[in-house]
């Protein structure tokens, strides 16, 4: 944890198995106190449609109690996806974690 804000790294595959794992993270940083999620993706190669949902599902609930979702180091095949899905405009995307960290409030 940085302050309120709780830097998430998955990595590999983010496929059905993987998924549920990433939000119950992100679930676990948020009852310890988060308010902001930094999602670095430095590590990740993969992600499936159930890895997408998830990233959803969490966005939905960071946006519920008006906190913040920022995607960090999104590139390679996994930025393919999220700009096909054309759910890129959806994130705050940084080109770093001390980019997103020093975005956030």
């Amino acid at each position: 944890m940085h302050g309120k804000t709780a830097v998430i790294a998955p990595d590999g595959r983010m496929d059905a198995d993987r998924a549920s794992l990433f939000e119950t993270e992100c679930d676990r940083a948020v009852a310890q106190g988060a308010d902001q999620i930094i999602v670095d993706l430095a590590r990740l190669t993969y992600v499936s449609s159930m890895g997408l949902r998830s990233f959803l599902r969490v966005a939905k609930a960071r946006k519920a109690k008006s906190a913040g979702l920022a995607i960090a180091n999104l590139s390679g095949f996994v930025k393919q996806v999220f700009d096909i899905t054309q759910l890129t405009p959806l994130f705050q995307i940084y080109e770093s974690v001390d980019e997103a960290l020093r975005a956030m409030p």
